[in-house]
């Protein structure tokens, strides 16, 4: 019932995450120009940072609570099976 709403969520987190990475980056490059927007870019690095930590609690309370369920990176119908390992020869 929530799971798109989640994916809908995490995926507009991690475009903001791309966004305040951007704007971090043309402030570092405006102080290469000459003009000190250094703490700006401190700000926009921060606030990446926090976004990104939001973004995995968020994953993990939503996995946490059942709201979405975690899968494989195997295709449905295309797992293997556990074969038991081959006994050891333990007479010598």
């Amino acid at each position: 019932m929530f799971e798109p709403l989640v994916k809908y969520v995490v995926i507009c987190v991690l475009g903001m995450v791309v966004i305040s990475l951007s704007v971090a980056f043309r402030r570092i490059a405006m102080v290469s120009r000459g003009r000190d927007d250094s703490k700006a870019a401190v700000k926009a690095l921060t606030l990446r940072v926090a976004l990104s930590f939001g973004v995995i609690a968020l994953l993990l309370m939503a996995s946490g609570l059942g709201l979405i369920k975690p899968h494989g990176l195997v295709p449905v119908g295309m797992e293997r099976t556990a074969s038991p390992a081959p006994a050891l020869d333990q007479s010598q």
